[in-house]
């Protein structure tokens, strides 16, 4: 669905000449859609994906798309919160078993400022905290939670903006 928007383009693979859609093309959101008047912010809940999203929101998964390109998300594989499962199967696969608890970074335990250094009395004292590798991942994997959805009310005017946009 969010690929026929795109315009056509000849391509030659292997000798082979194929039309298929300009996946170079790349539209962002203007200031008015990006201002927080017209956003809803949403925390994903484990296991959601930008389909459900999207029907639960606007009563259609059509628009889960939009989700994708308001935050700015191009890899949803990557780029999207994982399930917890799967983020513990990730973190072993990226650090392996014997160390997905070894320190991935040390941070002050007052405000979580990530230091590079660190000194042993501070880190005895409690200033200082490890982060372990799956510390860290679930930690960077919560951020993602955190997205912002375009308001009901403008969602439609924002995909036929898109559509039109993106075939100049």
């Amino acid at each position: 669905m969010f690929f026929k928007n795109f315009p056509r383009t000849l391509y030659n693979i292997d000798g082979n000449n194929i039309v298929i859609p300009d996946l170079f093309r790349r539209v962002a959101p203007n200031d008015k859609i990006v201002g927080a008047t017209l956003q809803n912010h949403y925390i994903v809940r484990d296991g959601e994906t930008p389909e459900k999203i999207s029907f639960d929101f606007y009563d259609t998964v059509e628009f889960y798309w939009t989700i994708l390109i308001v935050n700015n998300i191009v890899d949803p594989y990557h780029d999207w919160p994982r399930e917890s499962s799967e983020l513990y199967n990730y973190t072993v696969q990226k650090y392996g078993l014997e160390n997905i608890n070894n320190v991935n970074h040390y941070v002050l335990t007052s405000d979580k400022t990530v230091r590079t250094t660190f000194d042993s009395a501070k880190l005895s004292s409690g200033d200082i905290t490890a982060v372990t590798n799956l510390e860290y991942e679930r930690d960077y994997n919560e951020k993602k939670r955190k997205i912002k959805l375009l308001k009901p009310s403008i969602v439609r005017d924002f995909a036929n903006q898109f559509r039109g946009m993106i075939r100049e």
